[in-house]
């Protein structure tokens, strides 16, 4: 063929010798071949290469015609139209494939204006399950699935890059499970090691107060079922439902499952240590003449704000000397308010000192460094030496 061609360029040049013309050498053009389509560019033909000067120029294959089909150059793939490279979506023997600007192929996940479509590494468009390294796809004829996914009565979520939720996930505030498939639980009951969680009909797990089966249950915000303590003025028993007319560390609770504390509140609450029968009036106070004057009152203890956690004082002589008693682990405070129970275990004691406006532990260093929650002091054999405990807070509801 290459010979037919360079024989075909020699009878021309000889004629246009012939005839006293050298037009041929400056023309630059297609030239009809047969049914291809050369292209002539001064002294050769165009191979593997670009038109110049053409609107549009177009591409020629390696062997000199018009590039028609697939091309590959390297790596990457065109697909060429009489000479001009597919750009966009386009379907090629009953497939479809995607072109970027340049007119290469692409694969993977391609963005097509606001659609988002995934092509096999063949380049063609793949539509169902699609699972990418860890992560698991849906696409149907519309493109990527984002969000809410419904298929046969079973129901997925996907995220805004298209990634399919598993375990826990919020959603517009709300905090939903799925399966290791992806499924979205909705079938009630739902336990995940110790904890345990409602997970309504819409799928969203339950929080704050709940009416279950014609039961009242009480979750966090989130969404654990709380179970054996106060949450506010109600109690949760061991089931997870709210209790009635029960006594529990010493609080009653009534026929409409409220709680009655037996005792009375200060500014700050009440102070209950149960296993002490320590129970007293709490009041919020900077400290100073204040401060003294409510630990000098009976039936009166003193919460100081001026440090980063409650610090409650009162004197031994007055009950407080009982908290020299507190075991580690085992002895456990409440700070109650009419709306609120929050519950603390003690971690540590020891003699410190007070000093002016602060109170120092045993090494000397201010108790707000102390990482507690809760800290308990009452004065020794003069005011400067001083009993401290901490409590590191377990539980808080209201």
């Amino acid at each position: 063929m290459k010979d037919r061609i360079r024989q075909c360029i020699i009878v021309s040049l000889a004629i246009a010798l012939l005839a006293g013309s050298f037009v041929v050498l400056s023309y630059r053009g297609f030239v009809p071949f047969g049914a291809r389509v050369l292209y002539w560019d001064h002294t050769h033909f165009l191979r593997s290469t670009w038109t110049q000067g053409e609107e549009p120029n177009r591409f020629m294959d390696s062997d000199g015609s018009l590039c028609e089909g697939w091309y590959r150059k390297e790596d990457k793939k065109s697909y060429f139209v009489h000479g001009l490279p597919v750009t966009g979506p386009c379907e090629i023997d009953g497939k479809q494939y995607f072109f970027d600007e340049e007119g290469y192929m692409e694969t993977g996940i391609v963005s097509d204006g606001q659609v988002k479509r995934y092509y096999s590494d063949e380049g063609v468009l793949q539509t169902g399950w699609i699972h990418l390294s860890e992560d698991t796809y849906y696409f149907d004829e519309n493109g990527m699935k984002t969000g809410w996914f419904e298929d046969k009565h079973r129901t997925w979520y996907f995220t805004e890059d298209g990634k399919m939720l598993t375990g826990w996930g919020k959603i517009s505030g709300r905090l939903y499970n799925f399966r290791e498939d992806g499924t979205l639980r909705n079938d009630g009951w739902y336990q995940e090691g110790r904890n345990t969680y409602y997970l309504n009909p819409d799928g969203h797990a339950s929080s704050g107060r709940a009416i279950i089966d014609n039961q009242v249950y009480f979750f966090s915000d989130s969404c654990r079922m709380f179970q054996n303590c106060w949450v506010g003025n109600s109690y949760a028993g061991e089931d997870g439902v709210m209790v009635r007319s029960l006594s529990i560390d010493g609080l009653s609770v009534d026929d409409a499952g409220v709680k009655v504390y037996h005792g009375s509140y200060g500014s700050g609450g009440s102070l209950y240590i149960p296993s002490l029968s320590l129970k007293v009036p709490v009041y919020l106070t900077p400290g100073g003449p204040e401060g003294q004057d409510i630990t000098d009152r009976g039936n009166s203890a003193a919460c100081l704000t001026s440090f980063r956690m409650p610090v409650i004082a009162d004197h031994k002589n007055q009950g407080f000397e009982a908290i020299k008693q507190c075991l580690p682990g085992r002895t456990i405070a409440f700070v109650l308010t009419p709306d609120s129970v929050t519950e603390y275990v003690c971690t540590s004691l020891c003699v410190g000192s007070n000093v002016e406006d602060d109170i120092l532990d045993a090494a000397g260093k201010t108790i707000d460094d102390s990482g507690a929650d809760l800290c308990l002091y009452t004065c020794n054999e003069d005011w400067k030496h001083v009993t401290i405990v901490f409590f590191r807070k377990i539980k808080s509801a209201g």
